[in-house]
């Protein structure tokens, strides 16, 4: 029986470009190979597009980021020649608020030990999902700057949060540790200090948890709970926290088991289904060009894509196919995992990993 998905690839800038172009090697390798064939297009907005424009994405191009389609791949953002990332927000935040992405959903695994900067007993093993409300908070870009009559200047970058934006990403990480076999769910938040919105989240936190009263249950500051990513991560099972925090989280968690060029993430509505795909790592404008990008991120988050459109199947032999890469000692490792290979060996590498029977 033949499969057919469309989605969107969204390259974006410096090394985004390379590593969706490592992820459509996977994905042609797939289509050659079986039934399940998935169909693409690009949209390729950039920093070069903004330069040209003066925009990057208007109300007019979410309907054709949607309509018949499955899913979007998303490379990077960021190029020096906008020092401001003016073009990054109105791409990213306009996407994931427009289409209500609001579960940002970051798998951090330790798949081998050696890449981890933390002594082996302590990685070991760790395996930690960050639900990460993606909609509100520090980024919806409310506040301003107001230059003062002695030429000081004032600046307000206002936080908000609604019950609902607050019950629904707190109840999809219930709702995904119970799918999932998982034990505990921590909320992350700086309630002594931020008390409104830290009294919300916990409020519906303690009301929520109450329908899943076999999932332990924590309640930690931010800076605290950092320290203990570092020192014990593998005592680390569900987080979920706030649009702020949770980014820090996601990137720190990142680093503890081997650094950004191995970590996917993906931006969720569960209720329309649809979702956006990305490396957490940014454009890197210092080795753009250079071919020693890491496509790992980006193939972990093509895998994520692969589990969403519903073929879960090439999903998990994605995502074995890289965890045997990176265990094998005698595999080729991009620079940022101390090897010298390039981006294209990698993944012709894991691409003669994947079971395609």
């Amino acid at each position: 029986m033949n499969t057919e998905r469309k989605i969107i690839i969204i390259p974006g800038d410096g090394i985004g470009k390379e590593v969706t172009n490592e992820a459509v090697k996977v994905i042609e390798h797939i289509n050659h190979s079986s039934c399940d064939v998935v169909n693409y297009e690009y949209f390729n907005r950039d920093a070069d597009f903004y330069l040209e424009h003066g925009y990057i994405l208007k109300d007019s191009d979410i309907k054709s980021l949607t309509d018949g389609v499955d899913g979007i791949l998303f490379g990077a953002i960021g190029d020096p020649r906008i020092p401001n990332m003016e073009h990054g927000r109105e791409l990213l935040l306009k996407l994931r608020q427009s289409l209500d992405l609001y579960v940002n959903f970051r798998p951090i695994r330790a798949v081998s030990n050696c890449y981890s900067p933390l002594k082996e007993n302590r990685v070991e093993g760790a395996d930690m999902v960050i639900f990460r409300e993606n909609t509100q908070g520090l980024y919806t870009q409310v506040g301003g700057s107001v230059a003062g009559v002695d030429g000081t200047q004032a600046a307000m970058d206002t936080a908000y949060y609604s019950t609902h934006s607050v019950d629904r990403i707190i109840r999809e990480a219930f709702e995904w540790a119970v799918a999932n076999d998982r034990r505990r769910v921590d909320l992350v938040d700086k309630a002594n200090a931020v008390t409104n919105i830290g009294q919300l989240w916990r409020t519906r936190f303690r009301k929520i948890s109450k329908e899943f009263n076999h999932i332990e249950t924590g309640e930690h500051y931010i800076d605290a709970y950092c320290q203990r990513m570092v020192s014990d991560p593998r005592s680390i099972d569900v987080v979920v926290s706030s649009n702020l925090f949770g980014d820090i989280l996601g990137d720190l968690g990142a680093g503890v088991v081997g650094g950004l060029g191995i970590t996917p993430s993906a931006n969720i509505n569960p209720q329309s289904g649809i979702a956006l795909f990305e490396p957490v790592h940014g454009s890197a404008p210092d080795i753009a060009g250079k071919g020693i990008a890491n496509p790992v991120a980006s193939l972990y988050s093509l895998a994520l894509l692969y589990d969403h459109l519903r073929l879960d199947k090439w999903g998990k032999r994605i995502t074995a196919a890289v965890d045997e890469y990176l265990q094998m000692a005698s595999s080729h490792k991009t620079p940022d995992l101390g090897g010298e290979a390039g981006t294209s060996d990698v993944t012709e590498q894991i691409i003669s990993l994947i079971d395609v029977s």
